[in-house]
């Protein structure tokens, strides 16, 4: 159970611009992972699609990649970067939901912002090309990456198994 109780006092010039954020975590029902502001906060470094840790030009990219939200917002464009949690896979067989267990494709993942997401309509669905980056990320051989930090290089398109889609990813950084 999270209680999240936010204030900002009003009144008169004498008022201090504040928020005061007040938690209480006496008991903790789920452990969620949130994802606030551009792809460089937080984490550490990850490995990237074959070539090691992301190198000075990569780092930039990756710090100015697209969040699952804000991907929607650039279909069409390629080459562009997009971070999220991997949350499940075999989005052909899922219906409304990605499955997260015993997943049997390793063609694709899907992707989102917070790490229990599930519904299909709030993800991205992510194609894996054959090759390192499939090898590296599918959920048949690595089903505990489901949870983990993904930052992507590739294609949006607006539906790819039925929600946005990035497809001919070239690289990748876990983190």
């Amino acid at each position: 159970i999270l209680t999240l109780s936010i204030s900002a006092p009003h009144g008169g010039a004498a008022a201090a611009s504040s928020i005061t954020v007040s938690v209480d975590t006496a008991k903790v029902w789920n452990n969620e992972s949130y994802i606030i502001g551009g792809g460089g906060s937080g984490g550490s470094s990850g490995t990237s699609g074959g070539s090691g840790s992301p190198g000075d030009d990569q780092g930039d990219e990756i710090d100015n990649a697209y969040s699952v939200s804000q991907a929607s917002s650039h279909i069409g464009e390629d080459g562009v970067w997009v971070f999220g949690y991997i949350v499940g896979g075999d989005l052909s067989t899922a219906g409304t939901t990605v499955k997260t267990s015993k997943i049997t494709k390793a063609t694709h993942l899907a992707i989102a912002a917070r790490s229990s997401v599930t519904a299909k309509a709030s993800c991205i669905a992510v194609e894996l090309p054959k090759g390192n980056i499939r090898d590296a990320l599918n959920l048949v051989d690595h089903p505990d990456l489901i949870g983990t930090r993904v930052y992507l290089k590739g294609s949006l398109v607006p539906s790819y198994f039925g929600t946005t889609g990035l497809k001919s990813v070239s690289d990748y950084v876990l983190k």
